[in-house]
């Protein structure tokens, strides 16, 4: 057991972090964040541990719960028909929707429970992969220990952690690591497993984070490639990636649809530089996570100028490993060739200079364009496997009297220093607060200072919360302790412990669990919407922030998304001039609009504040929230009798967007009529048979010719099938769907069938076959690898 301390420091580091959800029925899920806002502020007591975390409250969490209820079901759901008056969740490109244990874990568990063991397995198997990996390398247990305890629990990996994506794709990466390397070692089997690994990853989730887990993969295997000098091993590596997109294409071809059709820009440089904290405050980090502020202890520092999220810029590695991860650097020796440790080094340093969006940023975006797409940020994954890596041979070579004595030295640096800050924030904290204060009056604004919010008790606020940031936190006192072990030569057993400590500290308080049973709580105005009878789609004022209301069965004609149509977009841009349309949302503030009537929009939740309310509609409820009821909403489906073709989509957006659109009597197409409809139609009735995420089916009777409006989104991959066969589906008013229909009784089936899913599922399946035969036809053999 003696020999394996660092599988053991890993598990206990694990258990204890998880402690919270296998001892006390917690889950990590930071659903008090909706004590922030109404209807749910109107009946709690406002509290909130981390409001960093609330993309997993808003969005995350809203569809993991439609996703275990459909997969209960027996149902696995390509579309969300809550969001954006519906929209293709197989393209989404952030839902993992498709990955093999999330399904599982979501078909038998309840959605909180699915997430935390999903993150328990997950966040274990990244550090038994990652030590597992290294000792293949041939670095002892004590430096693939340190490797492993940085690679699962740093601070990229312990701020995203409830967000789910990166600690799930985390075990791939250096599991791919170990099949290059057995690859070339000369069993070209371990390409298949390549594929396998790679094709699983790009299955976890969030398609842009595995983007960079993959150019990891690709700087590693280049690296072992130039070293080793196997360059027939790049025909295995070209072949392996093919198969990862095989494999993958289920999920990839769909979201490459979306993206082609959606309205994410490219970002100029000057905009990413918006989205990027400053070099120095990278740096500044290393020493401490909590140094510029932590949002679960009170006080944190806006570190860019659009107010982006804390792990957006979250680096730390811990400080015993930031010490060992230089002393790597030294000339000496070590179980990695020189090259590769330098090559590590140029990877940190490069990750670190892109993520910050310097000046050298602008030559990465020449060679690889299709970065203006996503936050530099991410860079930052690329940068903690490095500087893991580099702890790991830095604590591998902690045995030679020169690296030892280095570490002692800098051991010593670190506790005075570290005793040096916490003397000179006792000063200013206790003896000098006003001389403090006024110190800050200066950036005492929502551009500099984030947390806590500004308010008429804000220097008061503030006070509280730099003292329990820097003086009642007891993580600023571990680098006195880190540093002393380092500078009297503690046993190593005891340094992996502090490493897990260190580490371990920052997790735990930043993250938020809730007991299992209070996911999901009711309001009285929740429950009066779901007494109401029918389908109908709700919208929010100052309320409800983006899809929260979904875990409740509502449909809202807002949403938020990683990206979503150009052609939704664009309608609701008419349909509400002033609401905030971007490229990941919608948010209305005015409902006068003829649209707002034909999409079905049937009460509005308006928080009790000064809001005017929307022009004509009664208010029908005022306990938490106000609700006001639209009384000229039309139904999910209905007839008109007449069309009014417009020469092209933005036409038809001029004039829906317009006073004289009567949506109850028309429909505006931007395509021509197939055959003349009749006024009469109107007369006719619609009724929803049966409402499901992938198939609608309608029973529409029409005393004369007419048009069907169904007020869900447009969108490639959906079919009508009747009674005639297969019917075209026409955009309707900008971004309905509509039919033309005779006279008659029509029993209608609009299904979802998306041709990139399924031609992905066929490529899938190709793939899944030349990996097996290339495992089980693959035969050792080859020149092994040199050099090691």
């Amino acid at each position: 057991m003696k020999q394996h301390v660092g599988p053991w420091v890993i598990l206990v580091a694990v258990l204890v972090l998880f402690a919270p959800f296998w001892g006390a029925g917690r889950v990590f899920v930071p659903e008090d964040f909706l004590n922030f806002v109404y209807p749910w502020k109107a009946v709690s007591d406002g509290r909130v541990h981390n409001l960093e975390l609330f993309d997993v409250t808003v969005f995350f969490f809203p569809q993991d719960v439609f996703i275990n209820q459909r997969l209960k079901k027996g149902d696995l759901p390509l579309w969300n028909p809550h969001i954006f008056s519906g929209h293709p969740l197989v393209a989404s490109g952030q839902s993992g929707l498709l990955y093999p244990p999330r399904l599982l874990a979501h078909r038998w568990l309840g959605p909180g429970q699915a997430r935390s063991l999903l993150l328990l397995v997950h966040t274990l198997w990244m550090g038994l992969a990652m030590w597992f990996w290294l000792r293949h390398r041939g670095l002892g247990d004590f430096g693939a220990g340190v490797g492993g305890l940085c690679w699962m629990l740093n601070g990229q990996m312990a701020s995203w952690f409830e967000f789910e994506h990166l600690v799930v794709m985390g075990p791939y990466i250096p599991t791919m690591f170990y099949c290059i390397d057995r690859a070339l070692a000369g069993d070209p089997r371990w390409w298949a497993g390549l594929a396998l690994a790679g094709g699983l990853c790009l299955h976890t989730g969030h398609l842009q984070i595995v983007f960079y887990g993959g150019l990891l993969v690709i700087f590693y295997a280049l690296v072992r490639l130039t070293l080793t000098r196997q360059w027939k091993g790049l025909l295995g590596f070209g072949a392996a990636g093919v198969g990862v997109v095989l494999l993958a294409a289920p999920t990839v071809l769909p979201f490459l649809e979306l993206l082609r059709r959606s309205q994410r820009p490219d970002f100029a440089f000057e905009q990413l530089q918006k989205f990027s904290p400053s070099f120095t405050s990278l740096l500044a980090t290393l020493w401490h996570p909590d140094i510029l502020g932590n949002p679960a202890r009170g006080f944190m520092l806006n570190r860019c100028s659009a107010n982006l999220i804390y792990p957006e810029f979250a680096c730390y590695f811990g400080l015993i490993p930031l010490v060992l991860a230089l002393l790597a650097l030294w000339p000496g020796e070590s179980k990695f060739e020189r090259r590769e440790v330098m090559a590590w080094a140029a990877l940190a340093l490069v990750s670190l200079l892109c993520a910050a969006t310097t000046p050298f940023y602008r030559l990465v975006l020449l060679v690889m364009p299709l970065l203006s797409k996503a936050m530099p940020g991410r860079f930052l994954v690329s940068f903690v496997m490095a500087a893991s890596v580099l702890a790991a041979l830095g604590a591998d070579r902690l045995d030679q009297p020169e690296t030892r004595a280095r570490a002692r030295r800098a051991g010593g640096v670190v506790s005075g220093l570290a005793l040096v800050i916490l003397l000179v924030a006792a000063v200013l904290l206790l003896v000098m607060p006003d001389t403090l204060l006024g110190w800050l009056a200066p950036y005492s604004n929502p551009g500099y200072i984030k947390i806590p919010p500004h308010g008429p008790d804000f220097a008061r606020d503030l006070l509280v919360g730099l003292r329990h940031n820097y003086l009642g936190n007891p993580h600023f006192y571990l680098p006195v302790v880190s540093g002393l072990a380092l500078f009297l030569g503690w046993r190593k057993e005891v340094l992996l412990g502090l490493v897990a400590l260190d580490l371990w500290l920052f997790a735990a308080v930043f993250n938020t669990t809730v007991p299992a049973h209070q996911l999901l709580p009711s309001t009285p105005s929740i429950a009066y919407l779901q007494s109401q009878p029918g389908l109908f789609r709700v919208e929010k004022q100052a309320a409800a922030f983006y899809n929260t209301l979904t875990p409740y069965g509502f449909d809202l004609l807002s949403g938020y998304e990683s990206m979503f149509s150009m052609r939704y977009a664009e309608t609701m841009r008419r349909a509400e001039p002033k609401g905030e349309i971007t490229m990941r949302s919608v948010s209305l503030s005015n409902f006068d609009s003829p649209l707002i009537d034909a999409m079905n929009v049937a009460y509005l939740l308006q928080a009790p504040l000064e809001l005017k309310p929307p022009q004509g509609w009664p208010l029908v409820f005022s306990d938490d929230i106000k609700i006001y009821r639209n009384p000229e909403v039309l139904p999910r489906a209905f007839v008109v009798g007449r069309a009014h073709v417009l020469p092209g989509p933005l036409a038809v957006l001029d004039y829906v967007s317009g006073p004289q659109f009567e949506p109850a009597k028309e429909v505006a197409l931007e395509l021509p009529a197939p055959a003349p409809v009749e006024e009469a139609a109107a007369q006719g009735k619609v009724t929803v048979v049966d409402y499901q995420p992938d198939r609608v089916e309608l029973l529409a009777e029409l005393p004369a010719p007419g048009v069907v409006v169904l007020s869900d989104t447009f969108y490639p991959g959906w079919v009508c099938h009747s009674s005639l066969g297969e019917l075209p589906i026409y955009p309707a008013n900008g971004a309905s769907r509509a039919v033309f229909l005779p006279a008659g009784r029509h029993q209608l089936a609009f299904s979802f069938e998306p041709r990139p899913f399924y031609l992905g599922l066929k490529l899938a399946v190709l793939g899944l076959v030349l990996v097996v035969l290339v495992a089980l036809l693959g035969k050792p053999g080859g020149k092994p690898i040199q050099g090691e």
